[in-house]
């Protein structure tokens, strides 16, 4: 403690990133430390076990040449074998730790979201309640890309996953929660190919169905996003409605967020695996910062590789989190969990009493729509 009495801040709260790094670097340490002690005790065992061990003999007797043969045959077999094991694990189609993850993208995971059931149910998408656990991890994320733009600016948050199920909708939709206590904030469901959040939120939610369809109907117009209210005070909407198979064009992407940052001061796009579709990769193009979801021990490392190359043509701050679990953070609607209470998919209303202390009103805060600014 300082002399006036106020604790000096630790490395966690000056530079988290650095404080990433040191783990990083401790735990590749202690993994190295394991392996040499694990080559050592087998070489003792290999070498007390068979033949190197040499009888009593006078000392004018000296080793055989067999037995030198098989004391350099056996640690040529150690050698070729571990340099064939290191091998046979990068070129593994698995990553299987968060070294490997930060080795194949060249940048160091910036967090990692806790496994728990409270996350994993995804009853809380759109309501506001983000689980207890997940609300420092989801903290230090909006700091991380607060402080990328300058105060007055306006920020556009891309999340994407590096392959399918690997918890973006989560990080979006919590992430969206939060800075929604410091202003108007729009969420906006891109993913195409697995659209959880506007299947939660109704066929009504359609703000980028009814966008793009106005935007094709009249080139030269500039249509304005209807988006949709929740219960999170601050926070809008804007989903795909009913709608299967839209495809998103480039030319429409960066209108879809000009449109949605004109009404609220910070846009965030859930945009499903990064891969999946080209308007998923010009959206991070686009974008102030990128929150790449990894799935440690469950990516694939194709297409890890993959990303890390789309990843070169972000000029946007990019921070990768890992998500330790075995399946998708979040249960989509109408598909059966294995240990979820509400598995079908449907969201129960809010609290009556809460939703008017936040000004909101009527029996599901997300069918008024707020008008266009």
């Amino acid at each position: 403690a300082s002399a006036e009495g106020q604790a000096v801040p630790n490395i966690d709260q000056v530079d988290p990133g650095l404080a990433t790094e040191r783990e990083v670097v401790r735990d590749r340490y202690l993994d190295l430390l394991e392996n040499r002690n694990a080559v050592a005790d087998e070489l003792t065992a290999v070498q007390t076990s068979g033949q190197f061990v040499q009888e009593a003999a006078l000392p004018d007797a000296g080793v055989g040449r067999s037995g030198l043969l098989l004391m350099a045959g056996a640690f040529a077999g150690l050698v070729l074998g571990g340099l064939g094991a290191v091998a046979l694990a990068r070129a593994s189609s698995r990553v299987l730790d968060i070294d490997e993850v930060v080795d194949r993208l060249d940048r160091p995971v910036v967090a990692t979201i806790p496994s728990s059931r409270a996350v994993r149910d995804g009853d809380w998408l759109l309501s506001g309640e983000v689980p207890t656990t997940l609300v420092p991890v989801i903290n230090q994320l909006c700091v991380r890309a607060e402080s990328s733009i300058e105060p007055s600016g306006s920020l556009t948050v891309v999340v994407a996953g590096a392959q399918s199920s690997s918890g973006a909708t989560t990080v979006a939709t919590a992430m969206a929660t939060h800075l929604s206590r410091g202003g108007d904030v729009v969420l906006i469901d891109a993913s195409v190919a697995d659209p959880d959040l506007s299947r939660r939120a109704g066929p009504d939610a359609r703000g980028v169905a009814d966008f793009v369809e106005q935007s094709r109907r009249d080139p030269s117009a500039a249509p304005a996003l209807t988006v949709t209210s929740t219960s999170v005070y601050g926070l809008a909407f804007a989903g795909l409605g009913d709608e299967v198979g839209l495809r998103l064009h480039r030319q429409e992407i960066a209108r879809l967020i000009d449109a949605a940052s004109s009404g609220a001061q910070i846009v965030v796009v859930d945009a499903g695996p990064l891969m999946s579709t080209a308007s998923s990769a010009h959206l991070a193009e686009i974008a102030d910062v990128v929150v790449l979801t990894v799935p440690v021990r469950q990516q694939r490392g194709a297409a890890l590789d993959v990303v890390a190359d789309q990843l070169d043509n972000v000029s946007g701050t990019i921070l990768p989190v890992a998500t330790p679990v075995k399946r998708s953070l979040v249960l989509p609607s109408g598909r059966d969990g294995d240990d979820s209470d509400s598995a079908d998919g449907r969201e129960s209303a809010p609290d009556t009493d809460q939703q008017e202390s936040r000004g909101r009103t009527g029996s599901d805060p997300r069918v008024p729509v707020r008008p266009a600014r």
